[in-house]
């Protein structure tokens, strides 16, 4: 996803990981939030 985002020109802010299992997204988007992006992009999956 990196790749490809940069090749468009794409600012990446930030990057985080949540534990397996997690239920409770809310600490990750407060602190996505905080960084006032144009748009955020979650890759879950297990």
């Amino acid at each position: 996803m990196l790749d490809a985002g940069k090749s468009q020109g794409v600012d990446f802010v930030g990057e985080t990981v949540t534990p397996f299992g997690s239920i409770d997204f809310t600490p990750t988007l407060i602190e996505a939030k905080a960084k006032n992006p144009t748009a955020i992009i979650l890759n879950l999956y297990g």
